[in-house]
């Protein structure tokens, strides 16, 4: 197999595109769920409820565009390594704070 890295590197970016599909689409599944309404106090009669839910796929989107945007930024001025550094320190940062967020009542 000649071209054997090439074919690795489009499995992965593959496998990747998949992933964000099925995180997209994961939202709209969660949104429906009666354990995240309750959690979140949220009431499916309200009449605001539409555009809360639309609301919060548009913010997982926004964080899509925004993410990919700065890391190009990131990548070029700072470098490759030195940008997935910073990434690794926001999202362990987001992880551990993550539980803070939400306190129940």
């Amino acid at each position: 197999m000649q071209y054997r890295r090439a074919y690795f590197l489009t499995a992965v970016a593959s496998f990747g595109g998949m992933l964000f599909g099925w995180d997209t689409g994961l939202i709209g599944g969660v949104l429906t769920m009666d354990s995240f309404n309750n959690s979140f106090g949220l009431d499916k009669s309200s009449p605001n409820h539409a555009s809360l839910e639309g609301n919060i796929v548009s913010v997982l989107q926004a964080g899509c565009f925004f993410g990919a945007m700065s890391s190009f930024y990131l990548s070029d001025k700072l470098g490759r390594k030195r940008a997935l550094f910073l990434a690794d320190i926001i999202c362990k940062f987001t992880i551990t704070s993550s539980p803070h967020w939400h306190t129940p009542n």
